[in-house]
């Protein structure tokens, strides 16, 4: 039962009536449907649904047949036991046969049915099989066990940007053979010294404290500062060797040697 006063066309007022009369004049009928006069309780919402649903239903590129049978599935699926009813007789009309109701509730059933087992076992999409074009991506080369020495010479630069890295991470190494293996650092990786950059003298004693802790940092202008001990541990802070590498006094742990946090 309704929950809102169906109006009638004799209890209608102006508005509503001239929705009333363009509705049969369209259908060519002398009867309005019920739904029309439960909308008529608010003139706004009757008068802007039926502008929509005539201009939607008229003849078009799609036959009104095709228009009357898609309205009918959906409202078969959206549970809508009165549009149902409506468009069941207005597919009729418009010529649907009950072979052709037939098929097309088993479509609506079939389309129910696989769009719930898709949805639940949450199947993944697959736009094509054509392989697209691979995206170009420049790539620094790297070494490997194989070429060891495959960049050697190449620096790692970091580009120029709004936001310039002040650091991009630390890490921890041991070795006995500290000369070789910081020699094999810049050889193979390509750290260069750290300078000292106008401005940045605030920071003088902060280096100072990283190289006597052995750090391996990154200065502003994208330079890695080395700051190993010499062989026996005591390299005096600050000095500098024949590569132009910073020596600074680092924690000695038996013959783990060099320590680069």
């Amino acid at each position: 039962m309704a929950t809102v006063r169906l109006i009638e066309y004799d209890q209608a007022n102006p508005q509503v009536r001239a929705v009333y009369d363009d509705i049969m004049a369209t259908r060519k009928v002398n009867w309005v449907n019920n739904f029309w006069k439960a909308l008529a309780n608010h003139p706004p919402t009757l008068k802007r649904t039926w502008e929509s649903v005539k201009e939607v239903m008229a003849p078009g590129t799609l036959e009104p047949l095709i228009k009357e049978m898609i309205y009918l599935a959906v409202s078969a699926t959206n549970g809508c036991e009165y549009c149902v009813r409506s468009h069941t007789a207005g597919a009729r009309k418009a010529g649907m046969t009950d072979a052709m109701l037939g098929e097309l509730m088993a479509v609506v059933g079939m389309a129910n049915e696989t769009n719930r087992l898709a949805n639940g076992y949450q199947v993944e999409v697959i736009w094509g099989l054509e392989a697209l074009p691979p995206i170009p991506v420049p790539h620094t080369p790297m070494n490997t066990g194989a070429e060891p020495l495959r960049r050697a010479g190449t620096l790692m630069r970091l580009r120029k940007s709004p936001t310039p890295i002040k650091r991009i991470g630390h890490g921890v190494m041991g070795t006995p053979k500290v000369r070789e293996t910081v020699q094999w650092f810049r050889t193979t990786l390509g750290p260069t010294v750290g300078a000292a950059l106008p401005g940045l003298d605030v920071d003088a004693k902060a280096r100072e404290l990283r190289c006597q802790a052995g750090v391996l940092a990154v200065a502003t202008d994208g330079q890695r500062e080395l700051c190993p001990r010499d062989d026996d541990g005591r390299g005096p802070s600050g000095s500098v060797d024949e590569h132009g590498l910073r020596f600074g006094r680092t924690e000695r742990r038996g013959d783990e040697g060099l320590r680069i946090v």
